[in-house]
C-alpha cells in the first residue's frame, strides 16, 4: 500500500488567486490515482522528519535533503561536488567489520565517484548513533587528467562535544584515510582542517546539523565558482553561529516533499494533512501537537521524552535533556576574538567604508579634490572627478540645498 486516505486542509475552490484549483481524489475514486513513471517515491526520510521534532534522523532524510539542494545549484558548481551515498552501513562503527567489508568488497562504482569531482561532502554515521559531516577538497597530480587523485584538505565537522569527541573523530579520520588509500589517493601531510560549529547541546539534532552544515559548505563552494576564484581557505571558516533546529527541520521537510512530487512526475501536490495522534519510537500513540510543537522561545523543557537516541552530552546542562538549551543564544566562534581591532576614526575624516578608516597620517583622508585622495574614483589622468561649484566655492548641489532651505524659511516666517 503506497498511499492512504486522509484529510487535508482545503480553501475555497475556484480559479481565482489563492483559491484551491486541485480536484482532490476521494476514497471512492481509486481509478483516478496517478501512477509514478518509475517506482513509488521513497518517503521514509519525510516520515522520519515529521514523526517528532526530536526524532533522530535516518540517512534517507539527510541524503535526500542534500541531494535536492545540490541539484538546484548552478551546473558548474554541481559538477564539482560529490555527495556520498549513506546506504552502506557500518563504515564508521567502533568495530571494523563494516570498514573491512567495504575495503574488501566490490564497490568499484562507489569508489570511482570520489575520483570524478574536486569536492566530496560525506554525512558520516558514527556507530549508528551520531551524524557528523566530512568535507574533502581534492587535487590532481596531472592537470590534464580528469581524475582527482590527491587529498589536499579534509575537515570532519562534529557539533557534539562530549568526552568521546576526540576519539570519535580520530576513528572517522582514520577510516577516511584507509578508504582513500584503498582508492589510490595521495594524502597531503597537513591536510586536516578544523571548522568551528555551534555546539549541539541535545541528543537528537545531529542529523539536522549535518544537512545545515552541508548546505553552508555547498554555498561557500558556489561562491568561489561565482567569483571565479576557485578553492579558498575560507571554506573552513567558522559556521553560522545561529542554529534553529525547527527551521532546519521544516526546510528539510519541504525538500523531501519536493522530491516526492518530482518522483510522481509532478502529479502530486504538497498538502497539510490533519492529524491527531502519531506513534513514537516505542510504538505508543502520542498527541501530534505535543511531539512537534516547539517550546516557547528561550524556555527549557522538552515535549517528548520518549526518544531513544544517544546519551546527552555532559556539561553545564547535565541531566537536562531539554533539547533547547541553546535557544535564543547566538554562539560566538573563538576566531572572532582574534580579529584585529579597528581604530576609531577621527571625526570629519573621510573613510573608505563606514567602519574602516584610512590610516591616520595619509594626507588623502580629508582634503576634498586632492590628487592623492583615495576615496574618490580617479579619471584616466589620475585626477578625482571634476565637481562644478558655485561662486562661493561650495559644490553646486550643496549650494542649491542651502537656497532651498532659505526659501522654506521665508515662507514659514510669512505665515506668522
Amino acid at each position: 500500500m503506497h498511499y492512504s486516505v486522509g484529510h487535508v486542509l482545503c480553501g475555497t475552490r475556484g480559479g481565482g488567486l489563492g483559491e484551491c484549483r486541485v480536484r482532490h481524489i476521494g476514497p471512492n475514486r481509486p481509478e483516478e490515482i496517478p501512477q509514478p513513471p518509475n517506482d513509488w517515491p521513497d518517503i521514509r526520510g519525510l516520515s522520519q522528519l515529521q514523526a517528532s521534532r526530536e526524532t533522530w534522523l535516518n540517512g534517507d532524510a539527510i541524503e535526500l535533503s542534500m541531494k535536492s539542494y545540490h541539484e538546484d545549484l548552478p551546473t558548474q558548481t554541481r559538477n564539482i561536488i560529490h555527495l556520498v551515498d549513506t546506504s552502506i552501513a557500518g563504515i564508521f562503527d567502533r568495530d571494523e567489520r563494516g570498514i573491512n567489508n567495504l575495503l574488501k568488497g566490490r564497490y568499484d562504482r562507489f569508489f570511482r565517484r570520489f575520483t570524478q569531482t574536486e569536492y566530496t561532502i560525506w554525512p558520516c554515521n558514527f556507530n549508528d548513533i551520531h551524524w557528523e559531516l566530512a568535507v574533502i577538497h581534492k587535487g590532481r597530480s596531472d592537470p590534464n587528467s580528469d581524475k582527482w587523485d590527491q587529498i589536499l584538505q579534509v575537515a570532519v565537522i562534529d557539533h557534539w562535544k562530549d568526552d568521546n569527541y576526540k576519539q570519535r573523530n580520530d576513528i572517522i579520520a582514520n577510516r577516511l584515510r584507509r578508504i582513500f588509500t584503498r582508492i589510490g589517493f595521495t594524502i597531503a601531510a597537513a591536510c586536516e582542517r578544523v571548522v568551528w560549529p555551534p555546539w549541539q547541546k541535545d541528543s537528537w539534532s545531529c542529523g539536522l546539523r549535518a544537512f545545515w552544515t552541508a548546505k553552508q559548505m555547498m554555498d561557500r563552494i558556489n561562491d568561489g565558482v561565482a567569483r571565479n576564484t576557485g578553492y579558498d581557505e575560507q571554506l573552513w571558516a567558522p559556521l553560522n553561529p545561529w542554529f534553529n533546529p525547527d527551521q532546519v527541520r521544516w526546510e528539510m521537510i519541504g525538500l523531501n516533499a519536493y522530491e516526492a512530487v518530482k518522483g510522481m512526475n509532478y502529479k502530486a501536490r504538497v498538502a497539510v494533512e490533519l492529524v491527531g495522534r502519531v506513534l513514537n519510537s516505542s510504538g505508543k500513540l502520542r498527541d501530534a501537537g505535543d511531539v512537534m510543537r516547539p517550546p516557547p522561545r528561550g524556555s527549557r523543557g522538552s515535549p517528548d521524552k520518549d526518544h531513544d537516541s544517544k546519551k546527552p552530552p555532559e556539561g553545564p546542562d547535565e541531566g537536562d535533556d531539554s533539547g533547547d538549551s541553546d535557544d535564543d543564544i547566538i554562539e560566538i566562534p573563538p576566531e572572532v576574538f582574534k580579529k584585529r581591532a579597528v581604530a576609531i576614526p577621527v571625526p570629519n575624516e573621510r573613510r573608505v567604508a563606514p567602519s574602516w578608516p584610512i590610516k591616520q597620517g595619509d594626507r588623502g583622508t580629508g582634503r576634498r579634490g586632492e590628487r592623492n585622495n583615495s576615496v574618490w574614483p580617479r579619471s584616466n589622468a589620475g585626477n578625482p572627478p571634476v565637481q562644478s561649484t558655485s561662486n562661493s566655492g561650495r559644490p553646486a548641489v550643496l549650494a542649491a540645498k542651502r537656497d532651498q532651505f532659505r526659501v522654506r524659511d521665508r515662507k514659514f516666517r510669512g505665515r506668522k
